[in-house]
């Protein structure tokens, strides 16, 4: 498909009002025996559907939830709130591990550590809180550059931990030691609204207020000018990146967009949300592709399905 132009291929699973609010955050929980899909809303709520799109359970008590995020290797959920809260769920059992209180530092987007012992947090002060999934107590605190950190993520091989800020900030650390490697303006001042490492963490890929995807070679970061790509209309809120040599981005212009990583193309376009698109994220194979929408609607692709007609 060339630029632009919109897919017939797929056929989503769309829920409408899957949420009395704007859904601003979706994730996958890939099991060994099941997959379901979390996603967080401004109605106070963390949902869990099934694949098929069926609501599971509802867990409550946010006030208004920013961020989830699940690690298959404790079956652990996480949700980030409003009221500078993280809680931690058990998704088997959906008994409540931890409800930290992080209002002397607050967060924002949160990621689970590859190995699922840790937890990143971005803040308002624009540092990555490190919290420890055992005790629920912070571990440290890695001092970035910029303003808000609007983003936080993990590479998957444990590495590094970036975090993108409201000044257009983007920041590495080194994991192990804490150090920070790079500390770099994004090509513009404005907000890093997401980023995403590649499965094999040799690229950060962010998304920016200014439209434009960053793609980035982790290791000559402060040599190389990053890969700009262009194709949305408005801020790109969120990005995700999948196994197949290829990325999806959601964004204020109500599009969802899948890209070729290598080529710097874009391959499909969805135009299913009524409003601009809050979260995207792939699957465990990255045959599916879930979005949400301030459209309260929860969309599930599957990028596999072809057209019979």
């Amino acid at each position: 498909l060339k630029e632009g132009q919109i897919d017939l291929m797929s056929k989503p699973k769309k829920i409408d009002n899957a949420h009395e609010d704007a859904i601003w955050s979706v994730c996958w929980a890939n099991q060994s025996h099941n997959q379901h899909i979390i996603t967080g809303s401004l109605d106070e709520t963390v949902k869990i559907w099934s694949l098929e799109g069926t609501l599971n359970k509802t867990l409550e008590g946010y006030l208004g939830v920013v961020s989830v995020d699940f690690n298959s290797n404790s079956n652990l959920i996480a949700a980030s709130s409003i009221d500078s809260r993280i809680r931690i769920w058990d998704i088997n059992t959906k008994e409540l591990m931890h409800n930290i209180s992080a209002l002397s530092s607050e967060t924002w987007k949160i990621t689970f550590s590859p190995d699922g012992s840790l937890l990143a947090s971005g803040s308002r002060s624009g540092n990555i809180n490190i919290w420890s999934v055992t005790s629920g107590r912070k571990e440290h605190t890695l001092e970035a550059n910029g303003k808000f950190s609007m983003s936080v993520a993990y590479s998957p091989d444990g590495k590094f931990v970036a975090c993108g800020a409201l000044d257009g900030v983007v920041t590495v650390f080194d994991v192990a030691t804490g150090t920070k490697l790079y500390s770099l303006e994004n090509g513009s001042s404005m907000t890093v609204r997401s980023l995403t490492f590649s499965p094999d963490s040799s690229m950060l890929l962010t998304a920016s207020d200014d439209t434009f995807v960053r793609i980035y070679d982790v290791n000559n970061m402060a040599k190389e000018t990053p890969i700009a790509v262009s194709g949305h209309s408005s801020w790109v809120l969120s990005i995700a990146c999948g196994k197949n040599n290829e990325y999806a981005t959601g964004s204020s212009d109500k599009k969802v967009k899948l890209w070729d990583l290598r080529k710097h193309e874009c391959n499909r376009t969805f135009s299913d949300h009524s409003s601009q698109v809050w979260g995207v994220a792939f699957n465990d194979d990255s045959t599916r592709l879930a979005s949400v929408s301030e459209d309260k609607s929860l969309i599930i692709y599957d990028l596999l399905a072809t057209d019979e007609s």
